[in-house]
Order: structure tokens, then sequence, then C-alpha cells
């Protein structure tokens, strides 16, 4: 049985492709705002084994959102876990907005292998919280790589970022260090004129996320 989400007459704009099922009022850009958190697992050869993604939603996504899981729980009780897999379904052909490379060559994430959406408490609000456990088909050794790490809407503009290097967490399992930095991004004036041009319900956005995200550099050594 699949869920079905309404919400009220004035909010019938579709949101980004990750939340097709979602209608939600859009605001200016960007669109939504989501606070990012990633995890890498090395192991102790040097390989990277495990990806670890952590997505909390802004709170005015998450209250419209809560409140209308609240009236579908009735007939469906596990209506996060449903949704949870909507996300990640719906994120399939858009590579999970998840872009990583080593020493400048792609790796592909594959479906994740464990995912789940919860409630978590802010400052006494409620935000919705998804995480992604991701393992790499083939593991990639990392020892004196660096490895560029990017999350973005690849057709719309949305704000997903680490508030800072804490939120990335690097887990070795030779105990050895690594060090990360996160490169802003810098648009260029004809990329800013173009972002603040856009109708807000504007989608296809010719690469208008890229642009605007950010960059983690992790080196290990």
């Amino acid at each position: 049985m699949t869920v079905s989400f309404k919400f009220t007459a004035q909010c019938r704009t579709l949101v980004f492709l990750l939340f097709v099922a979602f209608p939600l009022c859009l605001r200016a850009h960007p669109h939504n705002w989501i606070t990012l958190k990633s995890e890498f697992i090395i192991d102790k050869s040097g390989l990277l084994t495990e990806l670890h993604q952590y997505w909390q939603f802004d709170v005015y996504f998450s209250m419209m959102t809560l409140d209308d899981i609240m009236h579908e729980s009735r007939v469906q009780p596990n209506s996060l876990q449903l949704l949870a897999t909507d996300m990640v379904n719906n994120m399939q052909s858009y590579r999970y907005f998840s872009q990583l490379k080593i020493d400048n060559q792609a790796v592909a994430l594959a479906k994740p292998i464990d995912y789940a959406l919860s409630k978590v408490s802010n400052d006494g609000q409620q935000q919705l919280l998804l995480h992604m456990r991701f393992q790499l088909p083939t593991p990639q050794r990392v020892t004196d790589k660096t490895l560029i790490w990017q999350v973005y809407d690849p057709t719309y503009f949305i704000d997903m970022r680490h508030n800072d290097t804490s939120q990335i967490i690097v887990r070795r399992e030779n105990g050895k260090q690594c060090s990360t930095a996160i490169e802003q991004p810098e648009p260029s004036n004809e990329m800013l004129d173009y972002a603040f041009s856009l109708d807000q319900t504007e989608k296809n956005t010719q690469g208008l996320g890229a642009a605007f995200a950010e960059k983690v550099i992790i080196q290990c050594r």
C-alpha cells in the first residue's frame, strides 16, 4: 500500500525531485535548507569501504511534512520509513545528489544498503533526519590520495552544506589521521544574476546546484 501525502490547498507546487510525493510552498532562493553530516569508513589497509550521510531538513519543511505524516500514520504506522524509501528511489537517477572523486576519478555510489528517516529535536523543534549508509561496490584506496566530496541537487537550488569540518568524520581502523577542509563556492556574477532572476517555481536550473555547492576536501596519509 503506497502512502499518498496531501498538503493544504495553498501548498501545491512540487518541491525538488527528492520529494516528488510532497507538494510544498516554496520560498525565495534557496528553496530549502539541509544541514549535512558525512562519515567515511576506512579499513586497516587504507581502503574506503563505507560512506554514511545524514541530512537534517530545515524546520519549515520538517514541520509541513511531519504534520501530514501525523494524519497519514493513522492508517499507515510506518509512514516515515515509506517516505525514506520514496526519497531514496527518487534520487537514484541523480546519483543520490552525491559526487565523490578520488584523485579526480569519479566513484559512483550504489543504492544505500540501509536508510532511515527519523525525528530529532533541535532547540525544542522537531526536524527530519535522513540517514543513508552506502557500501562501496569496490573499496577504494585513499592513502596518499585526495578525496573530493560534494552533495547537491543537480536540477534545483537547495542549500546543502556541512556547518563546519566537525561534521565531516573520517574513521580509520589503523588510527592514522586524515585532514579535512571545506572550500566554499564562488559563483560568478553571471551565475548570481541568473539565480536571482529565476521564478520561485523554476526547476531545471542549468547547473545552479553545482555552482553553489561546497566542496569537501579530504587528504589521507
